[in-house]
């Protein structure tokens, strides 16, 4: 054990490997709509008739289907906007399909929202075949929480094994603090005791 009551250091590991691990078992997939369930347009429907179909009201996205493959993925939001749009076939108004919009269902959930800003829909490929959604509400299911958890918690060791190297006693870091800020801290770990 050590001098400040640790067992081992949290730190100790190979956190390249551990970050790779943890992105293999928490995957797209898990959070991603497949076939039977996905909701899906055909390519020659109408825009107007999409727009004003209660089937469609709740979807930002859409993948757009040409006879039982995906071909291309439409935003739901810009083809509401754009009122002279309604006699046109979805077929004109859908993204294609390339590179911005496909994830592998094996790709971490990091992965995604590493760049879910920018794109917030993917479609997703699984094994061969591509037949599924990913969208950034998505990121309010379970199995996202245990990838935040792991950030979260690797942030915080790197932040307490960097103030017990710098620090030596509690005192030391706490001096650095407002008045009002170190009596906040003094009142929470009162209630802790």
């Amino acid at each position: 054990m050590s001098m400040k009551g640790w067992g081992s250091d949290p730190l100790a590991i190979d956190a390249v490997s551990a970050f790779a691990s943890m992105e293999a078992s928490s995957t797209v997939g898990l959070i991603s709509t497949f076939e039977p369930n996905l909701i899906f347009c055909r390519e020659d429907d109408l825009v107007g008739e999409i727009r004003e179909s209660d089937r469609y009201r709740r979807f930002d996205y859409l993948p757009v289907k040409r006879d039982r493959c995906i071909v291309g993925l439409l935003s739901l939001e810009s083809a509401r906007s754009h009122s002279n749009a309604a006699r046109d076939p979805v077929s004109k108004h859908m993204k294609q399909i390339d590179d911005t919009i496909l994830i592998a269902s094996d790709a971490g959930i990091l992965s995604f929202i590493e760049h879910a800003q920018e794109y917030p829909c993917r479609l997703v490929l699984s094994g061969m075949k591509l037949n599924g959604i990913v969208l950034l509400s998505d990121l309010q299911k379970l199995p996202v929480r245990s990838s935040i958890f792991f950030l979260i918690t690797h942030l915080e060791l790197l932040i307490a094994t960097t103030m017990r190297s710098k620090f030596k006693e509690d005192t030391d870091w706490l001096n650095l603090l407002s008045v009002n800020r170190q009596s906040k801290i003094e009142e929470k770990w009162s209630r802790l005791k």
